[in-house]
């Protein structure tokens, strides 16, 4: 087995090639540069010299956009060419938005693979068109629908707006968005899961990759006020986004099955607040 990395030096990408590494796998990390030295050197060609088997793609557009600009993206035609020009698994990263708001107002399940997918903003419409490519490209290919990496590494989102503020010693914080419920993975986990679900030939189709729990924003805040010594007098939530679930958790029933046990044990028994805090960049 050979696996291609394409998005190699990206958030998710970089630690990736960390879990390869460290399992001894033989794998070719691609970025931006290199993609283009490959398409004018020939990708189906390249492809067989290589011997490369399988694909991790994980370059795809990762934050919201609105459907104006979907011309700005050139993540469709990359995919295109991959499945068109080589016979390779393809291991998608896609993202759990896909599922969209759904009956999450009603009970509030847990959401598994086969949960009804209904989109409600472009992010998740564009990833679930794709996702329909590629299972329709091949029957080895895998979807991996991701929930928020969180991460040192990341230089936005959810976590970064916090700290940005307690490292002021603000007492007072003030959010965007709502005080959704939110499955939340260490991004180093993510990886794990990835690579070795990758590297299993069994498994196909599409998997969740999160935690299996859920933790409110005002948690997270409390969470991280308790590491920076940060007394929160006041927080200061904004309206939910009109395409989010008030809460998204993933079922990962079907990852678990998919994963050696101590993979499962380490991942799925950590508390991943901790493992974000505790983490050296």
């Amino acid at each position: 087995m050979r696996i291609l990395i394409v998005g190699s030096e990206g958030f998710l990408g970089s630690y990736i090639c960390i879990e390869c590494k460290n399992l001894g796998l033989d794998y070719i990390p691609i970025n931006r540069t290199n993609w283009t030295e490959l398409l004018n050197a020939g990708l189906a060609n390249w492809f067989i010299l290589n011997k490369i088997t399988t694909i991790i793609f994980c370059c795809g557009y990762s934050s919201r956009f609105k459907p104006q600009e979907i011309e700005q993206i050139a993540e469709l035609e990359a995919v295109n060419i991959l499945l068109k020009e080589t016979n390779a698994r393809f291991i998608y990263l896609s993202s759990a938005l896909v599922y969209g708001l759904g009956n999450s107002n009603l009970s509030f399940p847990d959401l598994s693979e086969s949960s009804a997918v209904e989109p409600t903003g472009a992010y998740g419409m564009y990833k679930r068109i794709i996702e329909r490519l590629i299972l329709q490209a091949n029957e080895k290919n895998c979807i991996m629908r991701l929930v928020s990496c969180i991460g040192k590494r990341k230089k936005s989102g959810l976590f970064t707006s916090i700290e940005n503020q307690l490292r002021n010693k603000n007492s007072k914080i003030k959010m965007l968005h709502g005080n959704t419920t939110r499955d939340y993975l260490w991004v180093g986990y993510a990886a794990k899961l990835i690579v070795n679900i990758a590297i299993n030939n069994k498994a196909t189709g599409i998997f969740n990759i999160g935690s299996g729990k859920g933790i409110k924003v005002n948690e997270i805040i409390g969470r991280l006020a308790s590491h920076y010594d940060v007394i929160i007098k006041k927080i200061e939530f904004g309206k939910l986004m009109n395409e989010d679930p008030e809460r998204l958790v993933l079922d990962i029933s079907k990852t678990k099955r998919n994963i050696p046990l101590y993979l499962s044990k380490e991942v799925f028994n950590s508390d991943q607040i901790s493992r974000y805090i505790e983490e050296k960049v």
